[in-house]
């Protein structure tokens, strides 16, 4: 195909975000250019005066780019965006994260055709929040507060909550995975295990020796016990799944990449994660604080299942119900 006809397959578009940032543009006036050498996007920066400091301080980047139309331009420039601001933050040491986006328009429409735009709202509007919150929760909080919980765990629970307020998918799994892997160390037993054949996983012999060669477990032996020990559902196929997602998200790719990998859809496999790393909190707790925290909480199960919420789009409150009916079950 000619560059010509390359060309007539695209369409020219133009996005107008909305940036929150610890830093500005030196004056409101000035304009700063990005320019792709590549020439996949162009990017203008400037400061959103505000007369009041009661409201957030905004950056506008006005983003310039080829798509194929405009039903496919929201995800091309949610991805330059990031590249975008990927740079802007490795140049300056500084936060940037996109606020919002106002519209996209064709910026450059056929002679005689009307310009198409995709416009979003000018007042943000938030989605309801679930009322789900209740004394029983508190009650809880104030049970598993009894117990001391160890600095290691304390950090594990953090990424945790990171993972549940994450936006992307990607990022959801990884924080998860980071989570896991402080609770795997953390509790990594001392006695020394086999070194395992590759092929059948029996423990190996050194015929010179005469004996099978033993060391403390390895991170990822630790992390393949955990996940077992916590979630009686999870074999050697889960396990070999999530290390196998674990090593493609950090050496660069992203779920949607390697989605003929996983289930369908892709992102349940961060639904799979989520639930072990829950179990394994739980476990880190003594079972008779867990008993008494969560004995209120099975009376919500009813008020959870009657929701039928997407499940994968509302992770937070699913993993929530995931507790309910795992304590049911456990503990017993």
């Amino acid at each position: 195909m000619t560059d010509e006809a390359i060309a007539e397959a695209f369409m020219r578009c133009v996005a107008n975000f909305e940036i929150t940032s610890d830093v500005s543009v030196v004056t409101d006036d000035l304009v700063l250019t990005i320019k792709d050498p590549r020439g996949s996007y162009e990017a203008r920066i400037k400061n959103i005066p505000r007369s009041e400091y009661t409201t957030p301080f905004l950056l506008s980047l006005h983003l310039n780019f080829d798509a194929p139309g405009l039903k496919e331009a929201n995800d091309v420039a949610d991805d330059l965006l990031a590249n975008c601001l990927n740079m802007l933050a490795f140049t300056t040491g500084s936060s940037f994260r996109k606020h919002r986006i106002r519209q996209i328009v064709d910026a450059e429409p056929k002679q005689g055709a009307m310009r198409d735009v995709l416009m979003w709202g000018e007042v943000v509007e938030y989605d309801d929040p679930q009322p789900f919150l209740r004394p029983e929760h508190t009650s809880s909080i104030e049970r598993l507060l009894q117990f001391d919980v160890p600095p290691a765990i304390r950090r594990a629970l953090r990424w945790y909550r990171l993972g549940i307020h994450a936006d992307s998918p990607d990022d959801q799994f990884t924080y998860f995975w980071f989570a896991l892997e402080i609770v795997a160390e953390f509790q990594k037993p001392t006695s020394k295990v086999h070194d395992k054949c590759p092929h059948c996983q029996s423990a190996l012999y050194c015929e010179k020796c005469e004996k099978h060669p033993e060391h403390r477990p390895y991170a990822k032996q630790s992390i393949r016990a955990l996940m077992m020990a916590a979630d009686g559902e999870c074999d050697e196929a889960t396990a070999a799944l999530l290390d196998q997602t674990r090593n493609s998200l950090m050496h660069g790719a992203t779920l949607r990449e390697i989605e003929s990998t996983l289930p369908d859809p892709h992102e349940s496999v961060v639904d799979i994660l989520g639930r072990i790393l829950l179990k394994a909190l739980v476990r880190q707790f003594p079972k008779e604080v867990v008993e008494g925290a969560y004995m209120a909480f099975l009376r919500l199960i009813c008020i959870t299942e009657s929701m039928r919420l997407p499940i994968c789009r509302r992770l937070s409150l699913w993993i929530r119900r995931d507790i309910l009916i795992w304590s049911l079950k456990g503990f017993r």
